[in-house]
């Protein structure tokens, strides 16, 4: 999985989206890690080796390989089945209308012609004729994650268009967050049009986080968004 991070990131977008100050508040603050980071980590390699194997793309004793060395409770097994098992359901839900559908597993998606130096990883992305589906495995149990509106999976869908758009004729864009300690399956559908028009409002709202201007807007993107500065602006609420 990649390990380097967008200034601008995908899953940090309703920050900047709605505090566009957020992005130069927390070049202050040195990054850190803690353990349900590293669970989500451990998560995302043990469902991408899952994936792999399940697609053929691995060999059994190449899949061992790969997450001998994670730390894997007897949840995390089970909840990665479920994962691999609704991707290669909706892979195959494509591929009935389009055999030459394409999936991609953790794959690096750009989106810097929206957002300066924008990239991020679809989880699974899915190319159809007629559409693109973006699945995000989210593994964490606080907060509850809604695909409707979501601006990282639309930015995620953005950088898929501009990749994989000129394949097929894209109408439609669809969307899961797949969060299994909740039991959380949550789903947006929203057509190309309607996308790039999202994609023009925000990629104004960008360039103010990109330059440095704009101020500071607390609210529930603060601590759902994991903001490190998130303590300082609490005078502003």
């Amino acid at each position: 999985m990649p390990g380097e991070h967008a200034k601008l990131s995908a899953s940090g977008a309703k920050k900047w989206i709605n505090c566009p100050a957020s992005v130069m508040m927390e070049a202050k603050f040195p990054d850190t890690s803690s353990a349900y980071a590293a669970e989500g980590t451990t998560a995302h390699a043990l469902g991408e080796a899952k994936l792999m194997l399940g697609l053929n793309r691995l060999t059994r004793v190449q899949y061992h390989k790969n997450v001998s060395n994670l730390e894997i409770t007897e949840d995390m097994e089970e909840y990665t089945d479920d994962y691999r098992d609704f991707v290669i359901e909706e892979y195959n839900r494509v591929r009935a209308k389009t055999p030459g559908a394409q999936i991609y597993i953790e794959r690096r998606l750009d989106f810097s012609s929206w957002v300066p130096g924008g990239f991020g990883t679809g989880d699974a992305v899915i190319i159809g004729y007629d559409e693109i589906v973006i699945i995000d495995l989210k593994y964490g149990q606080g907060v509850k994650v809604d695909a409707k509106d979501n601006p990282q999976l639309r930015l995620y869908a953005l950088g898929a268009l501009a990749e994989f758009g000129y394949l097929f004729t894209v109408k439609d864009v669809k969307t899961f967050i797949f969060q299994p300690r909740v039991s959380n399956i949550s789903e947006e559908s929203i057509s190309v049009d309607a996308l790039i028009k999202w994609g023009l409002t925000v990629k104004k709202k960008a360039a103010i986080a990109d330059s440095g201007a704009g101020e500071c807007a607390a609210g529930d993107w603060c601590d759902s968004g994991f903001c490190k500065a998130r303590d300082l602006p609490r005078v502003y609420r």
